[in-house]
């Protein structure tokens, strides 16, 4: 798996990156996989995504893109663990943000 992952790498979703995000040894531990795509996409990707307007977090970005430290979203539900494909809450975006609806307690947070 290649680790030389750049800001630039993730923010354009370049081959390397792809290359990376289908390196089959992720498949040995669904668990890790979850945790390195929502760093390094949702977390990492974001704040790459930002960069232009958001100077000063190019520092944060680098040192995430190193694995210096891990930033994710806790994406489990009281039924379903870190079973992602099956979590039941929505996210409606809104102008001023989103509406979470979370159908039932088995999918609370």
């Amino acid at each position: 798996m290649t680790t030389d992952l750049t800001v630039e790498d993730i923010a354009y979703c370049s081959d390397k990156f792809w290359a990376m995000q289908a390196d089959p040894i992720l498949a040995l531990d669904v668990g890790c996989l979850n945790i390195l795509g929502c760093h390094l996409n949702l977390f990492t990707g974001t704040v790459c995504t930002v960069l232009p307007s958001r100077p000063e977090l190019r520092p944060l970005a680098e040192s995430a893109v190193r694995g210096e430290f891990f930033g994710h979203l806790l994406l489990t539900e009281v039924g379903h663990g870190l079973d992602i494909m099956n979590l039941e809450t929505t996210a409606t975006k809104v102008d001023n943000g989103f509406i979470l609806h979370t159908p039932h307690l088995g999918a609370a947070k």
